[in-house]
């Protein structure tokens, strides 16, 4: 019992020191409920259809669910009503300072959402509502020394570990395939004029030989991210290659909301957020959260 007391005090003391978490969580919060924003603006032209194909599939929701709260029969005529203002608390959740109460508001929203567009969403939109979700647990006014500090903290470590999840598994997934050995799987992907932007991808791009290096960087930085990210030697560089790589994933391969998703993620991993956060607000009395202070 007492190694596992250790331990345990071990975590709390480890969360309570870590440096610069809130400066981190405010930008990341916006990028995320920006990203939520831009994709509930660009369906909704889109909303009526998707809405029609829901209902007749599932017929009238009988029991209440916050997943599936537009679909209430209560809503039925007012869907474009309620997808504006959807818009309007996303927008405002964007720019004002962060309340628990418009946390939870927002990730009901983004639940609503994937329950309307299932059908076309993908890993991005499910790792965006995994974000949504644990901002619910934020709290950006947080003081050293509070709980609230070190469950700010313990959240961006689980995000953290999240990522480095969905990196390694997607490194071994590719090990395990043949065609990642021999770049084959890149050939076959840039031949795919549904998931290619043809209009962006040079004709080079499908080189047998740039399809083999691009393979292997590829899985050398998947297998690697969630080891070295934890070194601050490594992470100066990590942090500016993974960003690039994510770009390259939404120009290139057609897949914007995923690539600006991870995106998003790497802002919990910039060192030094605090600081520049502290500098811009150097005099001002009142400030949106307390970031690290300069030493």
């Amino acid at each position: 019992m007492s190694r596992v007391q250790s331990f345990l005090t071990d975590v709390e003391t480890g969360l309570m020191n870590q440096k610069d978490s809130n400066a981190n969580l405010y930008w990341f919060r916006k990028a995320v409920y920006l990203l939520l924003l831009l994709k509930m603006l660009l369906v909704w032209p889109e909303l009526k259809t998707f809405y029609h194909h829901v209902t007749n599939a599932q017929g009238t929701i009988v029991g209440f669910s916050f997943s599936k709260l537009m679909f209430l029969p209560i809503f039925s005529s007012f869907v474009q009503l309620w997808w504006g203002l959807a818009c309007i608390v996303v927008a405002a959740a964007t720019v004002l300072s962060a309340k628990r109460w418009l946390s939870i508001l927002i990730f009901i929203i983004s639940l609503n959402y994937l329950s309307l567009f299932y059908l076309a969403t993908n890993s991005g939109d499910k790792l965006l509502n995994f974000f949504i979700f644990s901002l619910i647990f934020v709290n950006e006014k947080a003081l050293k020394q509070q709980v609230s500090w070190m469950l700010n903290n313990a959240t961006v470590l689980l995000v953290k570990i999240n990522i480095c999840a969905v990196y390694f598994l997607n490194g071994y997934g590719k090990i395990l395939k043949s065609s990642w050995w021999d770049g084959s799987f890149m050939q076959k992907v840039w031949e795919l004029e549904y998931y290619t932007n043809l209009h962006l991808v040079p004709q080079w791009f499908s080189n047998p030989t740039v399809c083999l290096v691009t393979s292997w960087l590829v899985m050398l930085f998947e297998l690697g991210f969630p080891f070295l990210i934890w070194f601050s030697t490594m992470r100066k560089w990590l942090v500016p290659i993974g960003l690039i790589f994510h770009i390259f994933i939404a120009l290139f391969l057609s897949l914007p909301d995923f690539g600006l998703t991870m995106a998003a993620a790497y802002l919990l991993f910039v060192d030094k957020m605090g600081k520049v956060w502290s500098l811009k607000n150097n005099g001002n009395k009142k400030k949106r959260f307390n970031p690290e202070p300069l030493p």
